[in-house]
């Protein structure tokens, strides 16, 4: 029995010591699953005395990828119009008002940052801004509608959805994960208001901007920020979660828009008329010296 056991622990130190050779001369030959997960847990780590990058953060952020998606919208038609900029930048106020512990200095960093963002969205494609959005705001199906919303009011900006930023808009509300119906009526509110949308006259826009007859152009400007800037429809407040942005301010922003574009159009045909009127005097005036100096002449 002792001779069994005798051969039996030398059998025991054999294995071992033949599979730590093979070991030693082989130390990669492991078990590819423990290989694997050390490789990652080495890939994730990350340095904690390395300061991330803050613009980085910044627009790996849930609002900094909105405002990225908000500047990829802009650009798909060559140029944003200046209710598309106006809109940017409520959008970026109503963020900076949920900062409550920041300086003015701060406040005033952080937004140029976001403007950042919005000229210069980066290099990520819709598709994967919009799927990280989606992550960001899990369990957030109502925020991501009022953004669709959003979204159409900068595509119809100028009065016309142009079929890029319709396209686009459609991309990202299935990113999204919006439903059918609820992206169907977003797109019929939007489509039968700015159809049916009625030209105000002059004096209708003189009096929805609070302006005289003999406005000039910066207050024309002035005015249009201070009405935009009263109507407060913060599609990041859960309470307008609910309510349609186009059955509310929206429909005072489209008047906002036709009412600015009538006085800017009038303004600028004022000014045509006084140049020509001027180039006919100055024209007038020249003629009438040239006909002086001729009668001034000795007769040959």
């Amino acid at each position: 029995m002792e001779i069994v056991l005798v051969i039996i622990a030398a059998a025991v130190i054999y294995y071992l010591y033949t599979t730590f050779q093979n070991y030693l001369k082989n130390p990669l030959n492991q078990n590819p699953q423990t290989a694997n997960a050390k490789k990652d847990d080495y890939e994730e780590y990350t340095d904690p005395y390395v300061e991330e990058d803050p613009m980085a953060k910044l627009r790996a952020s849930e609002y900094g990828v909105l405002i990225a998606l908000l500047g990829k919208l802009s650009m798909v038609d060559g140029s944003a119009s200046k209710l598309e900029y106006a809109l940017v930048k409520k959008v970026i106020k109503y963020i900076l008002e949920e900062k409550l512990d920041l300086t003015q200095y701060e406040l005033d960093e952080l937004e140029n940052s976001y403007l950042e963002i919005y000229h210069s969205p980066g290099t990520l494609s819709i598709e994967d801004l919009s799927e990280q959005y989606l992550t960001l705001t899990k369990g957030e199906y109502r925020k991501r509608i009022k953004v669709v919303e959003l979204l159409f009011a900068m595509g119809y900006a100028d009065g016309i959805l142009d079929a890029k930023e319709k396209d686009m808009i459609i991309d990202i509300a299935a990113y999204f994960e919006i439903e059918n119906s609820d992206f169907n009526k977003i797109y019929d509110d939007f489509e039968a208001s700015y159809k049916d949308t009625k030209k105000p006259s002059l004096q209708e826009a003189l009096s929805f901007l609070g302006l005289s007859s003999n406005y000039t152009k910066k207050e024309l400007d002035d005015a249009y920020d201070v009405k935009l800037d009263s109507i407060n429809h913060n599609i990041l407040n859960a309470k307008n979660f609910n309510k349609s942005y186009i059955e509310n301010d929206g429909k005072n922003v489209i008047l906002l828009e036709e009412s600015y574009k009538a006085l800017d159009i009038a303004l600028k045909n004022q000014a045509s008329q006084n140049q020509t009127s001027q180039n006919q005097n100055a024209e007038e005036d020249k003629l009438a010296t040239s006909d002086n100096i001729k009668l001034l002449e000795p007769a040959k």
